[in-house]
């Protein structure tokens, strides 16, 4: 029945988005998101490596759940007004578009009348500030304290993005909106932020204002497991029709090193490159060359932004044996003991240790990171572990053809000058060409005898 229910790839496999069709529960981590948002008061963040899964996990909870919300993304220049009046716009579905609907009992004409005039206040302040700089003065009604009552109206809760990219000023203004929703909650229990951020944020922001402590649920969110991953893998090609041979799914596995969207990006390629595009009418197989061919598509979608960075850190064969050494480890953190290859250890630590301070330096792009606490070495970013890894193979096969190329030019026979032979061997080879000798000799004496016996 599945083709009659055709799905398409970008559905799928959603590389730079939320996964729906291949969502993976996540049991722990769903169970305290949902506990986190029924207690009222309590502000949620959520932080982890990019392309964990935090984004996927918050938005299919809030789904699941049937909890409404709006979501503003943050850059690295973005401000908390900035963030305030996107939140705004965002309620217009609520306050505008379903207010005549089903929300229209839940939505005071008092409130409404409220949000339609600063909805007009903004409209004009946006097109007086357009002719002199591009961005958007907030009414003087329109405050964090506002924004909380708007959203506790309808029970909508509001998810920012990539926190952590915002500068230090504005997180501390963000953290100051924490508290505001906090205090809101007396009159709006359902009035919640939920915070997504990289990894150490959380407690980056909770040190920002010590009051946030008690009331902001901090979760972290791990990278996938290679089960989960896997999931990923054989619920995506089933809803396209597609097989999944010579072990593709576990190599697929293997190069995404527990990052989601990396997972998602090698199915989508190589569903692309067997011309997949939506569900198959017949079942669609491919062949390791088709994953090959999406290793190097990501390694091309990122020469970019790495290739430099691997480049300057593998220009040394110190450096480029440790970064062999962690791959290999396959552990989130290793120590300074498990980093050093086989072949450094007769050397002494002096080596390793200049060669691991250089991967830690501004001059190799900072690829490795020391954890204080735990006195323990990990790559300061998993995005950059599973290109390195993919470069490495990549590396390692044409060193394979070549040799394999050399090894076919330089295969021809040899002139007899060249041949040696031992003197047993010599001997065993004279008596075999001696005995066919003598039986050629024989033959041409009988074939003689035979004819003067005829004439």
């Amino acid at each position: 029945m599945q083709i009659f229910n055709r799905h398409q790839l970008e559905k799928v496999f959603t590389p730079s988005s939320v996964a729906k069709l291949t969502y993976v529960k996540r049991s722990t981590l769903e169970s305290d998101v949902e506990k986190f948002l029924q207690i009222p008061g309590m502000q949620v963040i959520l932080y982890g490596h990019s392309g964990c899964g935090k984004s996927t996990l918050v938005i299919n909870k809030l789904d699941k759940l049937k909890i409404k919300y709006i979501k503003t993304n943050c850059e690295g220049k973005t401000t908390l007004d900035e963030l305030v009046a996107r939140a705004f716009d965002a309620l217009d579905v609520f306050y505008v578009s379903e207010r005549t609907h089903k929300f229209s009992s839940q939505i005071g004409s008092k409130l409404i009348g409220k949000y339609k005039a600063i909805k007009a206040e903004l409209s004009a302040s946006a097109a007086e500030e357009q002719s002199n700089k591009q961005s958007r003065v907030l009414p003087v009604l329109l405050n964090a304290q506002r924004l909380a009552e708007f959203l506790g109206a309808i029970n909508c809760v509001w998810v920012i993005e990539d926190f952590h990219k915002v500068n230090i000023l504005e997180k501390k203004r963000i953290a100051d909106v924490l508290k505001v929703f906090m205090d809101a909650s007396a009159n709006h229990p359902n009035a919640k932020i939920v915070c997504i951020g990289a990894v150490g944020t959380a407690r980056e922001m909770v040190e920002l204002d010590s009051n946030l402590s008690t009331r902001v649920a901090e979760i972290s969110v791990p990278l996938l497991d290679n089960n989960e991953l896997d999931e990923i893998v054989k619920t995506g090609f089933k809803l396209l029709n597609i097989s999944c041979p010579n072990q593709i799914d576990q190599k697929v596995v293997h190069y995404s090193n527990r990052l989601a969207s990396v997972c998602h990006q090698l199915c989508y390629d190589i569903c692309f490159d067997i011309g997949v595009k939506k569900t198959a009418f017949f079942t669609a197989k491919p062949e390791d060359i088709h994953f090959t061919r999406a290793v190097h598509a990501y390694v091309r979608k990122n020469s970019d932004t790495m290739s430099k960075t691997y480049e300057k850190a593998v220009a040394s064969e110190d450096r480029k044996s440790i970064i062999r050494q962690m791959i290999q480890i396959q552990k989130d953190q290793n120590s300074f003991s498990e980093i050093c290859p086989p072949s450094f250890r007769s050397n002494g630590s002096d080596k390793i240790q200049n060669a691991v301070d250089q991967l830690l330096s501004a001059d190799c792009g900072e690829i490795l990171r020391f954890d204080q606490n735990s006195q323990k070495y990990s790559f300061s970013s998993p995005f950059f572990l599973v290109y390195a890894k993919m470069r490495l193979a990549i590396e390692a096969q044409e060193r394979k053809e070549r040799i394999e190329r050399k090894n076919r030019s330089n295969f021809h026979l040899s002139s007899s000058r060249h041949i040696q032979f031992d003197e047993e061997e010599l001997g065993k080879m004279i008596d075999e060409m001696s005995r066919i000798y003598a039986r050629h000799q024989a033959d041409i004496k009988k074939m003689i005898d035979d004819e003067k016996k005829l004439k």
